[in-house]
């Protein structure tokens, strides 16, 4: 039973892994997180293997397959340990990029407010503007008939009044990314060291079969 669990694991560990994106790291944080989920089955599978039997009973040539999973232990646990400064890699670069995002929106929405403030300087349609103010504020009700100055006016204010509500849900937005991303990254970080820790005292633990394979008789196939 142990063998199938542990080879479903690798099944698993492998087809996360394709296609890769190495160098991505949204990809590379989800991968992580992917792995981490399904460390329980790799542990189920070497506590399966080494520590539901006897040791005098084990033949040779399952001693020479404990031998190796017990080193692949070994491998896995400094695996996971790895991804815990790739982990922090990741969320600082994923960090960085929200960051950048949001100052470019900010900036980018600043630059196209000047520009429509200016368009709207330089129109002399009663009708354009009032276009233009209802396509921002559809519920906006004109009182009387406005003349050219007002509606100008007007439409400064529904610009300034929409570039706020976007700058204000851009960094809504980009403050809900960050929360996210902390809540990955601590979970990323500490499973990463726990998974590295429990792999790492499975290879402790089946010290017992590293010491066996040396004592046995290399010729004792039995």
């Amino acid at each position: 039973m142990g063998y199938i669990i542990l080879a479903l694991f690798f099944v698993d560990f492998f087809a996360i892994l394709i296609p890769p994106h190495f160098m991505d790291s949204f990809w590379e944080l989800a991968i992580i997180n992917s792995l981490l989920d399904r460390i329980w089955i790799a542990l189920l599978g070497f506590s399966f293997i080494f520590f539901y039997r006897v040791e005098t009973q084990i033949k040779r040539n399952l001693l020479r397959v404990l031998y190796c999973l017990s080193w692949l232990s070994l491998i896995l646990s400094i695996f996971y340990f790895l991804l815990f400064p790739l982990t922090l890699f990741d969320a600082f670069e994923i960090y960085g990029k929200y960051r950048n995002e949001k100052t470019v929106a900010v900036a980018s929405a600043q630059i196209k407010s000047e520009k429509i403030k200016s368009l709207i300087e330089s129109s002399t349609s009663t009708q354009d503007l009032t276009s233009f103010i209802k396509s921002i504020n559809p519920q906006k009700v004109f009182t009387g008939q406005p003349k050219e100055q007002q509606l100008k006016e007007i439409a400064k204010q529904e610009l300034v009044k929409a570039q706020k509500e976007y700058v204000l849900s851009t960094i809504n937005r980009a403050t809900s990314s960050v929360t996210d991303l902390s809540k990955t990254t601590i979970r990323a970080a500490l499973g990463t060291l726990l998974s590295g820790l429990g792999l790492g005292l499975i290879w402790k633990t089946t010290r017992w079969v590293r010491v066996l394979i040396k004592k046995s008789p290399k010729n004792d196939e039995n």
